[in-house]
């Protein structure tokens, strides 16, 4: 078994008073499903934030019709950056990119980026690239594929006239980072309720904001393996991972076919992108007939011993082979401001 991929977020606030200084921390209880070899559809992760985000996000912003028409609008926009990503990172390209050579002798790097236009413009590198396709977005849109910035978000909810500061603190025994408000305490006790009310909802609203951004960029990440389970799709989720930030191990965990002769280049591939050797792999995912068909679990590191993958080394790195992602000095989606 490994963990659920969309874990259900539960909070709890405690508050304290010390040298007329009201402290309140909001701790974040993660309590993750299991996800175990009869239960592991990705559809099923979508489908569950979408219903949470339609119940606990869109009722904040948005009239009853918005509300009505908010899941087919997430829907459609992870379906949208899925469209992308497979158009800017084509079969062939993603099997350049995985070592495992292509069935046609085509550079697809030359085709996609180095075509001219006759007025001397490029026509991929400039239509498909990240910022650009960002750019062609509705506001909605991009407000929630923006990570909301820390902790200006809080304070537009906020009277100027509190002097309230937000600051993260990582728990030094779970590692789980909770945001901790402080601000001078208030002499009357109906205001100083009346405030922790208020700041606990801005916290709320950035934790859920916040959530929302991540688990969005992972389903979209699973929506490009399902659009091309068997092997292409999983590739292209891995520079997915890489570049926007997600969960790099759960393409790999998705990805394994037994009956691919590039399984070991693929492997090589994830752990060259920063993968971990320490998961646990669906087997033959993308050739289930039907949903949650009970499926083997393996070890990755057993399938490395079965097909001699091993973590490349440095000098490999450098040859370039993996140079698409890994040289970018900000492989994630920049801060909301």
């Amino acid at each position: 078994m490994f963990e659920n991929l969309l874990p259900v977020p539960r909070r709890k606030t405690e508050m304290s008073i010390q040298n007329g200084t009201t402290s309140i921390t909001q701790v974040l209880v993660i309590q993750p499903n299991k996800v175990t070899s009869n239960n592991y559809e990705l559809s099923d992760r979508v489908n569950k934030l979408i219903k949470w985000a339609t119940k606990c996000v869109a009722p904040k912003g948005h009239t009853d019709i918005g509300v009505f028409h908010y899941p087919e609008r997430l829907r459609n926009l992870m379906e949208k950056v899925a469209c992308w990503y497979e158009m800017r990172y084509t079969r062939n390209e993603i099997n350049q990119m995985c070592y495992y050579g292509s069935s046609e002798n085509i550079n697809m790097d030359e085709i996609l980026f180095h075509k001219k236009l006759s007025d001397g413009q490029t026509i991929w590198s400039q239509g498909f690239d990240k910022d650009t396709f960002l750019e062609t977005l509705e506001h909605e849109e991009k407000y929630l594929l923006y990570e909301p910035a820390f902790p200006s978000r809080m304070m537009e909810g906020l009277s100027n006239r509190y002097q309230v500061s937000f600051r993260k603190v990582v728990d030094s025994k779970t590692g789980q980072e909770n945001i901790v408000a402080e601000f001078p305490t208030l002499r009357n006790p109906d205001d100083l309720v009346a405030l922790k009310n208020k700041v606990s909802d801005v916290i709320n609203e950035y934790s859920d904001d916040s959530y929302l951004h991540h688990e969005l960029l992972n389903c979209i990440m699973y929506r490009i393996i399902d659009h091309d389970p068997n092997r292409v799709g999983p590739r292209r989720a891995m520079l997915f991972a890489k570049e926007f930030g997600t969960d790099i191990r759960i393409p790999m965990q998705y990805g394994v076919d037994t009956s691919d002769p590039g399984l070991k280049e693929q492997i090589e591939f994830y752990l060259s992108l920063g993968g971990s050797e320490d998961v646990d792999c669906l087997i033959n995912y993308c050739w289930r007939a039907k949903k949650n068909q009970p499926l083997e679990v393996e070890p990755l590191r057993k399938i490395m011993a079965r097909v001699g993958a091993q973590r490349p080394s440095p000098a490999s790195l450098e040859s370039g082979k993996v140079k698409v992602l890994t040289n970018q000095s900000n492989p994630s989606l920049p801060k909301k401001v």
